[in-house]
């Protein structure tokens, strides 16, 4: 599929939404955009996107529609919504998608996963995470901070769409690695949104400045080391390039970077504290353990979001 992808449908053009859609408009590809916010696709349609200062006009996209029958079948889509967006888009990409080769997942949480699977089917159906520091200023205006590394699960029935669709992604410039433990892949994510993300959210301090101030760089380490309590008792071992060390480093690099938590509390979106914080307080619940900090931190961005 590598050599005949020319035609790419990105459905939720935000902060990675955007960036991924300016990156393959900007490397030949054949982009269209689906949006939810007819607001927001007429200032993308108008006047393209702002990426670190330089200017992708909307002329490089096929396509920047809020409705599926306005544009024409893709042979890859990537899902880069919110995760409490993932029926609303499906429903509204699925004539296109269900035509699609592939369909590629980049979203946090795991609650999007059940969506995609019973829609797509697991044959076609590609799980992924990015650890990409990117943060939306506006609907045409986004400041990609640090990182380019995308990880993809492969298993049995999708291990030669993993490979192409890898290709496809490199060749945009973007740093891949083929995981074959889809779950291990999620769940180290997991482990970096979970703990930071509620952290920054309450506290209202980009990433960087949780890392470097000693209080709250204690109360990540914990959190984490909660998680990874939780994670351990499951059988499931994070990414060996991911440990807490270079998680908080990794913050610590990604200087201004407000989180996707942070951005939805400041713009007054529900965040998706259901979808990354949820799974893991269920998890501990199953195994009878004690999760206070976790529990008070998903308590506290549900209330922040009333």
């Amino acid at each position: 599929m590598g050599e005949v992808v020319k035609h790419i449908l990105i459905v939720g053009p935000g902060a990675i939404g955007g960036l991924m859609a300016a990156c393959f408009a900007n490397s030949g590809f054949k982009v269209d955009i689906l949006g939810k916010n007819p607001r927001h696709i007429a200032q993308i349609r108008q006047r393209g996107f702002m990426i670190n200062g330089s200017t992708v006009s909307s002329r490089k996209f096929h396509g920047i529609e809020t409705q599926v029958s306005r544009l024409s079948s893709p042979e890859l889509v990537f899902f880069c919504t919110k995760s409490y967006d993932t029926t609303r888009a499906v429903r509204n990409a699925f004539p296109l998608a269900r035509k699609a080769k592939a369909v590629v997942s980049l979203q946090n949480g795991l609650c999007h996963i059940p969506i995609l699977s019973r829609a797509f089917g697991r044959k076609k159906m590609i799980l992924g995470v990015c650890y990409i520091a990117a943060t939306r200023l506006s609907p045409t205006h986004i400041r990609h901070v640090i990182g380019h590394s995308i990880q993809l699960a492969s298993h049995a029935q999708n291990k030669r769409l993993v490979g192409e669709i890898g290709a496809v992604l490199t060749r945009s410039g973007w740093k891949v690695h083929i995981l074959p433990d889809e779950r291990r892949m999620l769940w180290t994510k997991l482990l970096l949104n979970a703990s930071a993300n509620p952290i920054a959210a309450l506290s209202q301090y980009p990433n960087d400045q949780v890392a470097k101030n000693p209080v709250l760089r204690d109360l990540l380490v914990k959190t984490m080391d909660e998680i990874l309590g939780i994670m351990r008792r499951a059988g499931i071992h994070p990414v060996s390039r991911l440990h807490k060390k270079a998680i908080v480093e990794g913050m610590e690099k990604s200087t201004g970077q407000i989180n996707s938590m942070l951005q939805d509390i400041q713009a007054g979106r529900p965040t998706e504290a259901d979808a990354i914080l949820l799974p893991v307080l269920r998890l501990a619940k199953k195994q009878g353990q004690k999760t206070p900090l976790l529990e008070n931190l998903y308590r506290f961005v549900k209330g922040l979001e009333k």
